[in-house]
């Protein structure tokens, strides 16, 4: 048994921006499983029980405990899921187990979803995260910074029908295309790029104008739950996550993370582009506030050809975080399940 020089945090797995530090980990591979005491438990009570497991001690006896799924960071890993098993005293808050190596040394990989590194930069709450999954191996490097461009004429188009940035007929495209006049603090900046599927993490002084930007694609199961408690907290509400929505979360996650496998990404990059081509009216809401009818024409036009760049890069994109401010409260009200 040693003690694990890194921090430890835990979280439910349908709501993973919600961590609860955990002092005093360690690991011991004699256990198969890793193991929590149950006031970390407790302070997750929202958490479901599985099967119960047992746990091995000493002179060939065991001892059966419940099974609970939890979200654990260590140091600059997250791993989504991982099955632990809860017991009443130890010296260790939460002791790893032999199964840890197998999630860790999973790392990276494109098979499976569940394990990723995080930073302060890549996770940021108020940050755009997007998940890129190419269709066919290596994707050419200029496929890839249209797509990042068309993101960002998007966003630059916010911005001007927010009334953000002012323009005229003559210098639309150099807003948009070379961020001429935009403030340093509104352009759109990339904080963060990671590899496998591609990760993107974009930020901007303007909330409005990124959420907009990313509201084109899919939003994935985990990151619709946390802006619906974002914008339950704004709203000052309270209450607990109901049961319907945690298994309605969890089952489009799964379905989510089959879709999203090598051998069915093609399929679900189609239905998105086809989807997405027939809402090429995205943003009309917003554009509809231009008073100047000549502005709103060339805008339309520039929205346009943005869209049917972004949708014919060979790119399947998940939002993983739409911008919020980090949580403070410990309960929520969510909308019922549709």
């Amino acid at each position: 048994m040693a003690e694990l020089g890194f921090d430890v945090s835990v979280f439910d797995p349908v709501l993973p921006s919600r961590r609860i530090s955990v002092s005093q980990p360690g690991f011991d591979t004699w256990h198969d499983h890793t193991l929590i005491l149950r006031h970390v438990r407790e302070r997750l009570p929202a958490v479901r029980s599985g099967p119960s497991r047992s746990v091995r001690l000493s002179g060939g006896m065991g001892l059966t405990v419940e099974s609970i799924e939890l979200g654990v960071v260590i140091g600059s890993i997250v791993i989504e899921q991982l099955e632990v098993l809860v017991v009443d005293e130890g010296y260790h808050d939460i002791l790893f187990g032999s199964d840890i190596f197998q999630h860790v040394f999973d790392v990276g990989s494109t098979e499976h979803g569940d394990v990723r590194v995080s930073s302060e930069r890549k996770d940021d709450p108020r940050a755009l995260a997007i998940e890129l999954y190419p269709l066919d191996g290596p994707i050419e490097l200029r496929r890839f910074t249209e797509f990042l461009d068309a993101q960002r004429r998007l966003h630059n188009i916010a911005l001007l029908a927010q009334g953000q940035v002012s323009a005229t007929a003559a210098t639309i495209d150099s807003i948009l295309y070379d961020d001429k006049e935009i403030p340093p603090h509104l352009r759109l900046n990339l904080a963060w790029i990671d590899s496998g599927s591609i990760w993107v993490t974009l930020t901007s002084g303007s909330r409005a104008a990124l959420t907009y930007a990313g509201r084109f694609f899919q939003t994935g199961a985990r990151a619709k739950l946390a802006q619906e408690v974002a914008a339950a907290q704004e709203a000052d509400n309270r209450a607990q996550i109901s049961d319907a929505v945690r298994s309605a979360t969890i089952e489009t996650a799964k379905a989510e993370q089959e879709r999203l496998r090598a051998e069915n990404i093609a399929g679900t990059y189609r239905v998105w582009r086809e989807e997405a081509l027939q809402q090429i009216e995205f943003m009309d809401d917003l554009l509809a506030r231009v008073e100047d009818p000549q502005i709103r024409d060339l805008l339309r036009q520039k929205r346009d050809q943005a869209i049917r760049s972004m949708v014919s890069q060979p790119l399947m994109p998940v939002v993983r975080n739409v911008p919020h401010e980090p949580e403070t409260r410990s309960d929520f009200l969510l909308p019922p399940p549709r």
